[in-house]
């Protein structure tokens, strides 16, 4: 009888012991349930977000091909980190060739320190800026020629992280139209100057701007006396009829 009491005593124990012991294991499984479906729920959500990102990185990108300047986006160490089309045909690679290259490989070699520290003053002070212009600033192809080119640079926020954005022109026509034009200045200017003719810079209200060194000689008037006065043209092809 003994024996039995006992038996049935701890045959309790025990039942009591594994339903405590089932409640205890089945909760944890519930609590890995909720954990493993709420993982996976935000493993949804932040793969959504990042689809998202994508996809408004792959819009950005195609909004910069149609873009007709040069567009590279730079990170803060210089890194290339997108460049569209018309950058790439400007400094002469190939599509994609540009991505992850140092900004200063678009730079000549002699102005790439000064370039780092143009760049890292950019940075530490982010906003729209021009870097300059015209033969005072040069663009490097790939090929290593070289050529004048505008920059502007602006910061722009992409994924959290401030990023650079510079538009390159290239203005090698401009400059050479505008070297065409000082050339035409200076051939006129000797010309004007060595003349043995009356030669006189007239404006549309007939007043006299510049008279060359012959019509100054035979009238006997000075630049500084007749420049933009009234009444001189007159006088002037008054005595030339005279004489």
């Amino acid at each position: 009888k003994l024996l039995t009491e006992y038996a049935n005593s701890t045959s309790s124990r025990l039942y009591n012991g594994l339903t405590v012991g089932v409640i205890i294991l089945a909760g944890l499984f519930a609590l890995a349930g909720v954990f493993a479906f709420r993982l996976e729920r935000m493993k949804g959500v932040h793969r959504v977000e990042i689809t998202r990102r994508i996809q408004a990185q792959h819009q950005f990108r195609e909004a910069l091909d149609f873009i007709p300047d040069g567009i590279v986006v730079i990170d803060k160490g210089g890194t290339i980190r997108m460049a569209n089309k018309q950058s790439e045909k400007i400094f002469g690679y190939g599509e994609g060739e540009l991505i992850d290259k140092p900004v200063e490989v678009l730079v000549p070699e002699q102005l790439r320190g000064s370039h780092v520290h143009s760049r890292a003053g950019f940075f530490a002070d982010p906003h729209r800026r021009a870097m300059g212009a015209g033969p005072g600033l040069r663009g490097r192809r790939k090929d290593g020629t070289e050529f004048p080119v505008e920059i502007t640079i602006a910061p722009i926020e992409i994924g959290g992280e401030v990023m650079g954005i510079a538009a390159a022109r290239d203005v090698s026509e401009r400059e050479e139209t505008r070297a065409s034009l000082q050339k035409s200045e200076t051939i006129y200017r000797s010309l004007f100057e060595t003349a043995a003719t009356i030669v006189l810079h007239v404006s549309p209200d007939m007043r006299i701007l510049d008279l060359n060194p012959e019509a100054q000689r035979l009238f006997g008037y000075t630049r500084e006396e007749v420049a933009g006065k009234e009444g001189y043209f007159e006088k002037i092809v008054l005595e030339a009829d005279q004489q």
